[in-house]
């Protein structure tokens, strides 16, 4: 223990910087002569300073750290991160016994430790292959961690006491989670180990109280006998039985040679050809494809049911016709991020599978009929990538499918889902909500005929449905109600919005449904006014595009838009701007208004505009104007 003489923080070491207000003692031995100093724990008191005031620095010989003002702590780079504290074990018992003799055997602290209530999530970069001993140790506050598939080892001591973390996921690239790694996570209940981890070390999860069940991957062969000390006694066993029953790690081991050696092997029950799995008779249930397979071959493991979990290869590119037909047991998949296509009836009757996540996946290109049709299990679906359809029947009679959600890359809109085929979700009973990308031109027949939970959707504007295409209980909803020229309402979920042609007038709070999406929106000529309230909360709104032929902006038409910087001076109409229209627009810097026939401005128009600086406009209107 160590007493700073300066703030009397008590320290569980001894420093000479102090880390809380920097006193350097190297300078006052005489002074304060019970002080014992090492070598490895002279730090620059400059460099904790800026590091304190920057919150960002080195952490390895090429890796970086950055705390961001939310909470969220970045380590990118490349290669291992440094060491933080006790390396080796032995030194542990030796400094118990001989004091500050062993004390060059510590490393310094982490050079986040000053700010470690402050950390909320941990974000590792891909490059970084060890996180170092006692890295994010005592971040008490630290609720998620993302891990990089680059990461080789896990440090001893890395998440000891990190009391918040409720789940982690440890890549398939680990090999090795060191001794009390998470140790004493409390609050921990979900740990997904994936196939390629090796060895868990002592004490590794020990004290995980709220840990609910864990599963060993069949490549690890060495687990300790306390890794899940005073955890729950199921997942106690769960760990004795994996660690006694010592998996097929020589088999993996001459399967990787044989893929070095040349692309064709017949072992372990593999038939593999020019690097397509063309079938397997093994009776693994939780299976790891080699990792130079780049195809599942048709009817590859058809109607295996053994299997409960595929962990596909990287590099895999291809998964073909009926790969998976009939797997009925297989509840998880882990799909690769180069995917590129899933054939016909791929995963057809896979009745115990729960989710399918294709999220980040924009090599995605190509997704066949009936792919995921009759997975009656199946609860939640997240696609992304350059598909241009929905095929027939992909989702048919998925009982179970409550939520499906899509994703594009940025700027690729135009390129993205136009069609939803034929029967795509047909029976999906407990589907209760879908966003149609507003980039679909045409939804088939029978598209979504069964879907009774789904009461309402909204149609993207020109869109051609076919026959029977939704449940008639289901209620539609066009993109943009418009009567007699008056825009009602918005029901879009484009957070780009256009106007279309023909409308004079946006009504009162026509926005309103689209409060917390809306960037931007494009306004054409022959809109004359907008209704008080119609972007009214806007948050997120950017840039209004208004045009020549407005007259009128009403009341709190744009109050509350928080993020609105500019808008165009285009609108030479303008004759009135209403109360409130402004209000609370507090990045708004500069407003220009040149119409000739501006008449009127509301005194309280620009109330709240915290940052505005000035308004320029017409003569007629600056007796109106209240700055």
């Amino acid at each position: 223990m160590w007493k700073c003489p300066v703030c009397e923080k008590v320290q569980e070491r001894q420093f000479v910087i102090c880390p809380v207000c920097g006193f350097d003692s190297s300078a006052d031995r005489e002074q304060y002569p019970t002080l014992i100093y090492t070598q490895k724990e002279r730090v620059s008191r400059s460099g904790y300073a800026r590091a304190k005031m920057e919150r960002k620095g080195s952490c390895g010989a090429n890796a970086r750290w950055c705390l961001h003002p939310d909470g969220l702590l970045k380590i990118e780079g490349s290669g291992a991160m440094q060491d933080y504290a006790v390396i080796d074990e032995n030194a542990e018992q030796l400094d118990g016994i001989f004091g500050d003799l062993f004390s060059d055997l510590y490393q310094p602290e982490a050079p986040w430790t000053a700010f470690q209530n402050d950390i909320r999530r941990v974000v590792v970069g891909t490059g970084i292959t060890a996180i170092g001993t006692d890295a994010f140790a005592d971040c008490t506050n630290l609720q998620t961690v993302q891990l990089p598939d680059t990461l080789q080892i896990i440090g001893g001591n890395s998440f000891q006491n990190c009391k918040s973390l409720t789940e982690v996921r440890i890549p398939a690239s680990v090999q090795k989670i060191g001794q009390k790694a998470f140790y004493h996570c409390t609050a921990l209940q979900r740990v997904i180990l994936k196939p390629g981890l090796q060895r868990i070390r002592d004490w590794a999860f020990a004290g995980c109280t709220a840990l609910q069940e864990i599963q060993i991957p069949t490549t690890v062969y060495q687990i300790a006998t306390n890794a899940f000390a005073d955890c729950r006694e199921e997942v106690q066993g769960t760990a004795h039985k994996a660690g006694i029953e010592n998996p097929q790690k020589q088999v993996e081991k001459l399967n990787d040679t044989l893929g070095r050696m040349g692309k064709n092997a017949q072992t372990a029950g593999y038939v593999i050809c020019d690097g397509v799995l063309e079938s397997y008779t093994g009776t693994e249930k939780v299976l790891q494809i080699p990792q130079w397979v780049q195809k599942i071959g048709c009817k590859a493991l058809a109607y295996n049911e053994n299997l409960t979990e595929v962990i596909l290869p990287k590099g895999l590119t291809c998964i073909e016709k009926d790969a998976f037909v009939g797997c009925r047991n297989l509840k998880y998949v882990d799909f690769p991020l180069k995917l590129e296509e899933v054939g016909e009836s791929a995963f057809y009757g896979c009745t115990s599978l729960k989710q399918a996540d294709l999220s980040g996946f924009y090599t995605l290109k190509k997704i066949g009929a009936l792919a995921f049709a009759g997975c009656t299990a199946l609860e939640n679906v997240w696609f992304s990538g350059d598909l241009n359809e929905i095929p027939e029947y992909l989702f048919g009679q998925c009982k179970n499918l409550k939520c499906v959600e899509f994703s594009h890359p940025e700027g690729d809109e135009k390129d993205w889902v136009r069609k939803i085929a034929k029967g795509a979700f047909k029976g999906c009973g407990k589907l209760t909500g879908f966003e149609i990308p507003y980039t679909v031109k045409e939804i088939e027949e029978e598209a979504f005929l069964g879907c009774k939970a789904l009461q309402s959707v909204v149609l993207p504007t020109g869109v051609k449905l076919g026959r029977n295409a939704f449940d008639p209980s289901c209620t539609l909803q066009k993109e943009y109600e418009i009567k007699n020229g008056v825009l009602l309402a918005y029901h879009g979920y484009d957070s780009h919005a256009k106007v279309p042609e023909g409308v004079t007038l946006i009504a009162e709070n026509a926005f309103a449904a689209s409060r917390e999406r809306l960037l931007s929106v494009d306004i054409p000529e022959g809109v004359r006014a907008i209704g008080a309230g119609a972007f009214e909360g806007c948050t997120k709104l950017e840039f209004i595009d208004l045009p020549k032929s407005l007259r009128s902006i009403g009341e709190r038409t744009f109050a509350g838009c928080t993020s609105l910087k500019c808008f165009n001076p285009d609108a030479t109409s303008l004759e009135e701007i209403g109360s409130h229209a402004f209000r609370n627009c507090t990045k708004l810097e500069t407003v220009e208004l040149y119409s000739n026939r501006l008449q009127s401005i509301a005194e309280d128009a620009f109330e709240g505009c915290t940052r505005l600086r000035s308004i320029v406009s017409s003569a007629k209107a600056k007796n109106a104007v209240r700055q």
